[in-house]
């Protein structure tokens, strides 16, 4: 199976070429059950780029150096910029993170101040590669410690990925440049479940899609396979029954939603009334911003209980909001049916 991956990774979506240079960056998890969960996926893949007479240069961290960085570390020291990065820039052509969690995700730190100089410097780190008209690919390989977030069996988990990075691209490019003029044939859609519908207006000249080409896509995330469209959030009003939403480190089932013209009315999940205020609080502060995206992969039909990964089921619906923290917050359903609104 990870021959079929690195084929996939490097003669499908890079179309790997000789002389290559790629960044490959992975992490040694400190706490998780299996922290060498990486290293097989770097060295498969670090063999494949030699083969194919490129070059990987390595980069290792530990989960454990990280979060150390990260609280001791003054906010200053955080955001200083490395004196070696525009050298080593120009010497990389692609760079390529292991791992399903960023950095400002996976550390721990309770002052708001680091956390968001963190934030602040990867940005500007990721935003000068791509200045460079570098490219990134953001491989988000499952570890046990994603996998228990998910409730699943880690084997379990790593298949469902494995059978949606190898998915055939010459099709995946097809059925997402469909769904595209599609989603410029109209602006306003309704979204039905078995339980109400909702209304949505989306901007169709700024809609993407995820197809995992290089070099048409200057980062991609993996699995690929949807189409995101901008939504006006004042648009967005009825009521639904999303089959997953997605939040911080859970996953429930079965939400209840209300909008009204973009404001939440209720959120009801269970009989739990502590999660149905967090939720919506949640809702109710979250930006202005929010996203429609639907799914395109085939070889993706079932919930992983990851976001990142569910966005790409095959004919699903996400709609993704953020907190006032600036965390996505994520509905999805694969059973409802999304149509065009003829005005």
């Amino acid at each position: 199976m990870m021959d079929r991956f690195v084929t996939a990774l490097l003669d499908h979506i890079l179309n790997l070429k000789p002389n290559t240079v790629i960044s490959l960056s992975a992490e040694i998890h400190s706490f998780d059950p299996d922290p060498l969960c990486e290293i097989e996926c770097v060295e498969e893949i670090a063999l494949g780029i030699r083969k194919r007479q490129a070059f990987p240069l390595l980069e290792y961290t530990t989960t454990n150096l990280r979060n150390r960085f990260f609280s001791e570390l003054s906010p200053q020291l955080i955001s200083q910029k490395p004196t070696y990065f525009d050298k080593m820039n120009e010497l990389i052509d692609v760079y390529m993170e292991i791992g399903w969690n960023s950095l400002a995700e996976a550390s721990h730190s309770e002052d708001p101040d680091k956390e968001a100089t963190l934030r602040t410097s990867e940005r500007k780190v990721i935003e000068e590669i791509l200045q460079q008209n570098k490219h990134m690919v953001l491989i988000n390989s499952p570890t046990e410690t994603l996998a228990q977030q998910c409730g699943m069996a880690y084997h379990t988990l790593l298949l469902l990925y494995l059978d949606a990075v190898c998915t055939n691209y010459g099709l995946l490019k097809v059925r997402t440049e469909e769904s595209m003029k599609e989603f410029f044939t109209a602006r306003d859609y309704l979204l039905t479940t078995e339980m109400g519908e909702l209304s949505i207006s989306i901007e169709r000249e700024n809609c993407q899609r995820s197809a995992g080409f290089l070099p048409e896509e200057q980062i991609i995330a993996l699995p690929a396979g949807c189409v995101t469209c901008p939504a006006r959030r004042s648009s967005i009003h009825g009521e639904i029954l999303a089959q997953r939403l997605y939040y911080g480190t859970k996953t429930y089932h079965n939400v209840k939603l209300r909008f009204d013209h973009g404001s939440i009315r209720f959120v009801t999940i269970s009989d739990d009334r502590n999660v149905n205020f967090d939720l919506h609080n949640a809702l109710s502060g979250s930006a202005e911003t929010c996203y429609l995206m639907y799914g395109c992969n085939r070889d993706l039909l079932e919930f992983t209980g990851y976001s990142l990964y569910d966005r790409c089921i095959d004919d699903s619906v996400m709609l993704r909001f953020y907190d006032m923290n600036n965390q996505p917050v994520d509905i999805a359903t694969k059973a409802g049916k999304l149509k065009k609104i003829k005005i």
